[in-house]
């Protein structure tokens, strides 16, 4: 799959994630589904295990498990007992964490590691990575995640059995009607199906590049990511006067424009919040600029000025300041300072007369690998191994080091072994978005264990603890089988 296709799978995917889960159609389907079946405790987590898994197969699980907190409080609020609300947080939580990491790892959109780890395989030139898609992750993937939902049910059913609920149990209240239901279950349907069509197509035919390196199906991409685009930000929703048009493009284009500024100035006063520094006079001034800026524009077209930049504009489907300020901008200021810090580490010991990276941390982990695997080895051990070091590497650093780090590892440990690593590559690269013991493990757990209170760190690690070892098993199996195969 060519860069520009997992570009635009992941980009859009965003975009529809912001649509459907601002028209709150999650909490439609929960309705749905318990209004239509007993209201109880195992049909709750159940249902909440499928919605997280399902949405999460398509759009980022973080975004997912924000979008389902408020849920699982509202159904936790009407619980008069405290006892038995504190009984029932945890497995309400491991259900959330579960489903959305599981959901993540079933397709190529579920989180933003599994298009890293097809972007390494792609740099790394491994061989047969131009028949991993959309589509071909999605075919092996589904089933794959299937069994292991399944799985995490049965683990989570040892501590529900243990929190017997006595009482009236209350679905979320209904907020999204019938009709607003079904329309956008069908926009989100057939957006899936457009992906899964021509990602199809991309697998089945390959075909060739007609102009600037990119073939037919890269086009076809091209133009419905420039139709979404006007669709999201510039269409408007009710009043489509062309003013109506020309304000909303203008308004997307002044953020586009001005993201870089925003991203610093947020970033700045979200690290002088997180630790606790005082508010830079610099920073205001820089942040009233941008404001200025930005109005001066906007009083050149249309003689009038907006107040506060932060608030979302209506006449649109995504509104274009909404995306920029709700970036988690601290976040990613970390992330790419682990990923600069991870990049000078592996480099330390490095020798630069060699094309790959051969430094003092990659030189320990091959020299662990080959103590815990022996040469000549079987396979199957080769692979449960580096999956099961990935999935608890995980619980204690971020996924993304273990990535880098474990890559060119395999890849100079399979051309020892006369191995094709694709497979092995992309068992450790999803074996690391299933880290299900700790909260820190990934994005999806530390959001979920902080935004309910409650929840038992003693049980979170017991069953996680279980559901790691047995879904290392299961994707050995899995990518042991897809390598034999293939």
């Amino acid at each position: 799959m060519s860069w520009v296709q997992s570009a635009i799978v992941l980009i859009i995917s965003f975009l529809i994630s912001r649509i459907i889960i601002d028209s709150n159609m999650h909490l439609g389907f929960i309705n749905h589904v318990m209004r239509r079946s007993r209201s109880n405790v195992a049909t709750f987590i159940t249902t909440l295990l499928m919605v997280s898994f399902g949405l999460s197969l398509f759009f980022s699980n973080t975004i997912v498990v924000l979008a389902m907190i408020p849920v699982i409080r509202s159904i936790l609020n009407g619980i008069q007992d405290p006892a038995q609300r504190k009984m029932l947080t945890t497995p309400f939580i491991l259900a959330l964490i579960y489903g959305a990491n599981i959901g993540g790892m079933g397709s190529l959109t579920g989180t933003y590691l599994n298009v890293l780890s097809l972007s390494l395989i792609e740099v790394y030139r491994v061989p047969g990575s131009e028949n991993i898609t959309f589509f071909s992750w999605f075919l092996i993937g589904i089933p794959g995640a299937l069994i292991l939902l399944a799985i995490s049910r049965f683990i989570i059913k040892i501590e529900e059995r243990k929190s017997p609920f006595v009482g009236q149990f209350y679905p979320p209240a209904e907020d999204i009607s019938d009709r607003a239901y079904r329309k956008y279950a069908l926009f989100f349907i057939a957006n899936v199906g457009f992906f899964i069509t021509l990602t199809g197509l991309q697998f089945f035919f390959r075909p060739k590049p007609v102009v600037l390196q990119l073939n037919i199906i890269d086009i076809i991409f091209l133009v419905y990511f420039l139709l979404f685009l006007f669709f999201a930000f510039i269409y408007p929703r009710k009043n489509k006067k062309l003013e109506s048009f020309l304000g909303n493009g203008l308004y997307f284009i002044l953020f586009l424009i001005f993201s870089p500024v925003i991203f610093i100035v947020e970033s700045l006063k979200e690290i002088g919040s997180r630790f606790h520094i005082k508010s830079n006079k610099a920073v205001s001034i820089l942040d009233q600029k941008l404001h200025n800026a930005f109005n001066l524009v906007w009083h050149f077209f249309f003689r009038e000025k907006i107040k506060d930049l932060k608030k979302k504009r209506s006449n649109v489907h995504i509104s274009a300041n909404r995306m920029v300020y709700d970036l988690p901008f601290f976040g990613l200021v970390f992330l790419g300072l682990v990923v600069l810090g991870v990049f000078i580490i592996l480099k330390i010991g490095d020798d630069p007369s060699t094309s790959t990276i051969d430094g003092t941390v990659f030189r320990f982990f091959e020299q662990l690998s080959s103590r815990l695997i022996p040469h000549g080895g079987e396979m199957f051990f080769f692979l449960f191994v580096l999956i099961l070091i990935a999935i608890f590497l995980t619980e204690l650093i971020n996924n993304t080091t273990v990535v880098l780090i474990a890559f060119p590892l395999i890849i100079k440990m399979a051309a020892t072994m006369g191995a094709n690593p694709l497979f092995i590559l992309l068992g450790v690269g999803v074996a690391a978005n299933g880290a299900f013991m700790t909260p820190v493990a990934t994005s999806v757990n530390a959001v979920a264990y902080a935004g309910v209170p409650g929840v038992s760190l003693r049980k979170m690690l017991k069953l996680g603890f279980i559901l790691n070892v047995v879904s290392g098993l299961w994707m050995t199996l899995l990518f042991y089988f897809l390598y034999k195969i293939f």
